[in-house]
């Protein structure tokens, strides 16, 4: 068996795109939680439990995939077990946190739209379905280890592992890849929901744009003015749209190579191929952000208030018999 490695070119590229996701994936999704949690002291909008818990996935995936993927490519393909293990189920863990609390923001927000005035259990017990979505991802992250023979496994820590990959040695216990089954079901059931949540939210929505068109198409025909319908649901329409696009085609290419992996053996051209789908695929912690928090105008003026301005400014500082005196200057009210 000839030992194939990654080529030089490809480590570069992967190190490269894997430090700006984990840096600008970091910082934006911190930043939507800053953000979020002073705005939660003073009001609390409909599925944004769902949507912080996605952020906090999110900067999850960026501490724990990201540097283990990074560990993976830079070092070798022929890992230990226990490295293996541990990186396949927090790939599972996170992959499944993210796609039921996906799965969870489409439903409340299926239900805001077919029924804006009534309470729904949803957004009233959202803490117990995030913490059921805890559970779930929890077991996920095992499901890499149910039915681990350790014989099998403590030979290959005692034995020369050099010839064997990751896919390698889990082919080699039984039963294997039951986290890919887990994720693969997990992924279709969200994106199978997303879209049926979708295309009724979308014909929801245009019967009530239409509605309101003709009202005030009416009005104007007997002289009265009525002011014109606000355009919010055809805005929230259009997030939703970005939701499904967002999910089905950042996601989708790993969820192709995951049942691909399942089924054939393991080799450098399907080890690339699951990378780069990986890295593909971690681009959501940069792609959420924008669509759940910057793309909203009471979260872009949310942030220039807690980062653009300040009601004071430290100046300078001076010393006075070996003591620092700081000079603070007060910003006026209309300061901006």
């Amino acid at each position: 068996m000839v030992e194939e490695e990654f080529g030089i070119v490809f480590v570069i590229l992967v190190t490269i795109i894997l430090v700006l996701e984990m840096v600008i994936g970091l910082i934006a999704n911190l930043a939507v939680l800053i953000i979020s949690r002073d705005n939660n002291k003073k009001h609390l909008t409909r599925g944004n439990s769902f949507n912080l818990n996605l952020h906090v996935v999110d900067s999850i995936i960026c501490v724990t995939i990201a540097p283990l993927t990074l560990a993976y490519v830079v070092s070798t393909r022929f890992q230990t077990p226990l490295f293996c293990y541990v990186f396949e189920g927090s790939v599972s863990f996170t992959s499944t946190a993210s796609s039921l609390t996906l799965f969870f923001i489409c439903l409340d927000r299926y239900y805001a739209v077919m029924a804006p005035t009534e309470p729904h259990i949803i957004s009233t017990r959202s803490h117990v379905f995030i913490f059921l979505i805890w559970i779930f991802a929890t077991i996920s992250f095992c499901s890499p280890f149910f039915g681990l023979k350790l014989e099998i496994f403590n030979s290959f820590n005692q034995a020369n592992n050099s010839f064997f990959t990751c896919g390698e040695i889990i082919w080699r216990m039984e039963p294997h890849y039951i986290y890919e089954v887990i994720y693969v079901v997990t992924f279709v059931m969200t994106a199978f929901a997303m879209l049926m949540f979708y295309l009724s939210m979308s014909r929801v929505t245009r019967r009530r744009v239409a509605i309101k068109d003709a009202l005030v198409k009416a009005s104007l025909s007997f002289g009265v003015k009525m002011p014109p319908p606000k355009d919010t649901e055809r805005k929230t329409l259009k997030l939703s749209s970005a939701i499904v696009l967002a999910f089905w085609i950042f996601w989708g290419p790993h969820l192709i190579v995951s049942i691909v992996a399942m089924i054939v053996w393991d080799s450098l051209a399907l080890d690339v191929a699951r990378i780069l789908c990986l890295l593909f695929a971690l681009m959501t912690t940069i792609i959420h952000p924008l669509l759940y928090a910057f793309m909203r105008q009471r979260f872009r003026q949310s942030f220039r208030r807690r980062w653009m301005q300040r009601e004071t400014a430290t100046v300078g500082c001076a010393a006075y018999d070996g003591k620092i005196a700081t000079i603070e200057v007060r910003a006026p009210n209309n300061y901006a």
